[in-house]
């Protein structure tokens, strides 16, 4: 049986993806840290967690959440996540609890 090898991306190239990724549009917190760590695997960082946090900081798309994230010096990673997950729940409810939300009304025949 003949195994077809996936060649693993190299350190550099993984470090050009990891350090230019950014939140897209309809990525959730918690999807693009998930998208993040996948790519982190194969960077080769002494300081992985330092380097996650400095990523998520930079590449968040709410700058809200950032202004949030930005002064806690101490922060870990696992803070930070958990932060902004809550942050996205938030955000979310009071979306879907504000009058100005536009909602669609099906009329019936």
């Amino acid at each position: 049986m003949t195994r077809h090898l996936v060649p693993q991306p190299t350190k550099n190239h993984s470090r050009y993806d990891f350090a230019h990724r950014e939140q897209q549009a309809q990525e959730s917190a918690s999807e693009y840290i998930t998208a993040l760590c996948t790519i982190l695997m194969y960077c080769q960082f002494a300081d992985i967690e330092e380097r996650l946090l400095e990523r998520l900081l930079s590449g968040v798309r709410d700058s809200c959440l950032r202004c949030k994230l930005l002064p806690k010096d101490d922060i870990t990673m696992m803070e930070a996540t958990n932060m902004a997950t809550a942050f996205e729940k938030d955000n979310a409810h009071e979306a879907a609890h504000s009058p100005h939300t536009k909602r669609r009304i099906h009329h019936i025949q």
